[in-house]
């Protein structure tokens, strides 16, 4: 134990040095230490593992279920129930990975390989299987799964499974990512699963690392990549734009003809991927600080960065120096979230309730919540925050309505609608006025999160006096809050309290006002 701490300690170390090295222009080279303490991380993982043919005895979730209740949506109450699957894989955590459902089988993977079979019908845990060990990859390489698609062959009777992995090698001292893309068959019974091969491979050596699967019609799968995140190259910039690259970019694989092209470009970081119902397919993508976007991908269309983006850059409190608003030319996101949600995968609503058919449900990381977005062709009417209390890396929804979630911390979540009603009334927490509000917040009691205080019955309150952990700007400011303090928080919260974690204002004064008046009028109504 002890042995593996000083290890460690020295992997800190020499990441650090290495990081300040390759980025000495920066005060904090972020991605380049995030990027190796992964890598550190994976190579201490278990070798050599035998892949689990399947569980002993008829184990159903119900074995795993840590939590039930009840949480808040405007329009439907939502039982949630959680299951800590953890225990069934190599390692603690998911990082990536993803989940997939076809003809009722959750097929869901860790970014270890090893991939899980769930009958949604009976709630049996039916096998595991470790894809890694099915391909022959030796155990040695520093794997890392991105992304699982799935689909049943009614013609053959079997499952079709694709999936995107990340190996990085060392090649002359230097670090190589090579992306690639593996099929796989599996017999109706669930018994048998064979290699049918790799579809397809990028050995460019990038910095990349590849996203989302979509299978977007019989034989073509689109894969997305993100931009080289992080290098400072100014060359290096702008690689988004480079027709000759994939880095930045969504490339659709021809799976017959095992051939591939550039399917749109100007991407940052793809999250989410989804085919809806009249062919559209919808996009989540990561900003940086802020500008989280929602899009609709078309085929051969340019999405703008670095050239244009809503996001504020990692090292400023003032607009991006890439952030030019003008779109011409490019295709426009149709929302975006500033502050950063850290966005993850997102789907179409098509069974949970007849009121949400159509609407999409976009997952977040940072904030650890659902968002409903309420959309008509590209026009967003509504954005409904519904608080999770779990980092949720991709969620999927069965025939019957039931929404899986897939966390970080290697919990599956089930949504369902609830039989009965909340006791307590629901208020709209969703105003067009209190929007950018309830990004961050919440009114009344929800799902426990440590994102931002609860707004509810925030007037004659003492300032920073409720459960939350505040800052200790914000902490040691004294008094009640009433309207004129927080007119003056937030139309400046640095100059209120100097170092507050809160650093969006209001600029707007007949907004500033609007807002307030509402929370008011919440407050006295006794909602």
């Amino acid at each position: 134990m002890r042995k593996s701490l000083v290890f460690l300690l020295l992997g800190i170390v020499i990441t650090f040095s290495l990081g300040v090295y390759f980025e000495k222009e920066k005060p904090f080279p972020y991605m380049v230490i995030n990027n190796h303490v992964v890598d550190t991380y994976r190579s201490f993982q278990p070798k050599n593992i035998e892949a689990k043919e399947s569980l002993s005895g008829n184990q159903t979730l119900s074995a795993y279920l840590k939590k039930t209740g009840l949480i808040d949506s405007y329009s439907v109450p939502i039982e949630i129930s959680q299951y800590h699957l953890g225990g069934l894989f190599r390692t603690p955590l998911v990082y990536k990975g993803g989940m997939c459902i076809s003809d009722q089988i959750l097929f869901l993977t860790a970014g270890s390989g090893e991939t899980l079979l769930i009958n949604i019908n009976s709630q049996k845990i039916i096998k595991i299987f470790d894809l890694i060990n099915v391909i022959g990859i030796n155990n040695n390489d520093l794997i890392s799964i991105h992304d699982l698609e799935c689909e049943f062959d009614k013609k053959e009777n079997k499952y079709n499974l694709f999936l995107s992995l990340e190996k990085t090698e060392f090649q002359e001292e230097l670090q190589k990512y090579t992306t690639q893309v593996y099929a796989f068959s599996l017999d109706s019974n669930l018994r048998k699963i064979s290699l049918l091969g790799q579809v397809w491979k990028s050995d460019l050596g990038n910095l990349n690392t590849a996203g989302r699967l979509l299978l977007k019609e019989k034989n073509n799968l689109l894969i997305s990549f993100q931009d080289r995140v992080g290098i400072s190259n100014e060359k290096e910039d702008f690689v988004a734009q480079d027709p000759k690259l994939i880095d930045g970019k969504i490339i659709s694989i021809n799976l017959k003809e095992r051939k591939s092209n550039i399917f749109s470009l100007g991407h940052r970081t793809i999250q989410g991927l989804h085919l809806g119902t009249d062919g559209t397919i919808y996009s989540t993508e990561h900003g940086e600080r802020g500008g989280d976007e929602l899009n609709i991908i078309q085929e051969n269309k340019n999405y703008g960065w670095p050239v244009v983006s809503d996001s504020l850059g990692y090292d400023t409190y003032e607009s991006s120096l890439k952030t030019n608003l003008n779109y011409q030319g490019f295709v426009e996101p149709v929302y975006f979230w500033s502050p950063s949600i850290g966005i993850s995968n997102l789907i179409e609503i098509r069974n949970f309730d007849e009121s949400w058919k159509g609407n999409i449900m976009v997952s977040s990381l940072k904030t650890m919540s659902l968002y409903r977005v309420q959309i008509e062709k590209t026009n967003v009417k509504s954005v409904e925050l519904i608080k999770v209390g779990k980092r949720i890396r991709d969620l999927q929804e069965d025939s019957e309505g039931n929404i899986f979630l897939w966390t970080d911390s290697q919990h599956l979540i089930l949504i369902k609608k609830a039989k009965d009603k909340l006791t307590r009334a629901v208020f709209d927490y969703y105003d067009p006025i209190l929007r950018e509000c309830m990004e961050c917040h919440h009114l009344g009691d929800t799902f426990p999160t440590d994102t931002a205080p609860s707004l509810s019955n925030l007037f004659s309150r003492e300032i920073a006096s409720d459960n939350f952990e505040y800052s200790s700007a914000l902490g040691q400011l004294p008094g009640f809050w009433n309207e004129e303090k927080l007119l003056g928080y937030l139309k400046s919260p640095q100059t209120v309290a100097p170092g507050t974690l809160m650093y969006s204002q209001v600029q707007d004064n007949k907004k500033l006002f609007l807002i307030v008046k509402k929370l008011k009028e919440i407050q006295e109504s006794g909602q």
